[in-house]
């Protein structure tokens, strides 16, 4: 019995020790914390007009999906709608008529939820500019 009393007295003031490590002061400083701050997009950001017609905006802008490497998820031709994945979000673009030579690219998160980088839709839009007056 006094052998059990001794490890069990051994046990509790090892454990007791231990947390009081862990829970130093030192711990509970308040250091300056590195946060990785997001960036908040705009949707004036995410749309922009093409001097090109709906069909060629809409195949550049899935050549602009291919290029940049994002998964494609869904494609609707008929509704000019391409829905994507950068690995960590899914976006929806939807290719709307403005006028016979005239075309708006409007890419916005399939969550609604524009905490993202701007970089997204600008790479976009500019494989689209850059690719416009491309003869197919």
């Amino acid at each position: 019995m006094e052998r059990i009393t001794k490890v069990v007295t051994l046990f509790v003031l090892i454990t007791l020790f231990r947390s009081s490590a862990v829970f130093s002061e030192e711990q509970f400083y308040d250091a300056p914390k590195q946060v990785k701050e997001v960036t908040a997009t705009e949707f004036s950001q995410c749309v922009k007009t093409f001097s090109v017609t709906v069909e060629k905006l809409y195949y550049l802008t899935l050549g602009a999906c291919s290029e940049n490497n994002f998964e494609i998820k869904e494609i609707q031709s008929r509704g000019g709608y391409i829905i994507f994945e950068t690995g960590y979000r899914k976006f929806l673009a939807s290719i709307i008529y403005v006028s016979s030579n005239k075309s708006m690219l409007k890419i916005t998160p399939y969550s609604n939820n524009y905490d993202f980088s701007p970089e997204i839709p600008q790479k976009v839009f500019k494989y689209i500019e850059l690719n416009q007056n491309m003869k197919y």
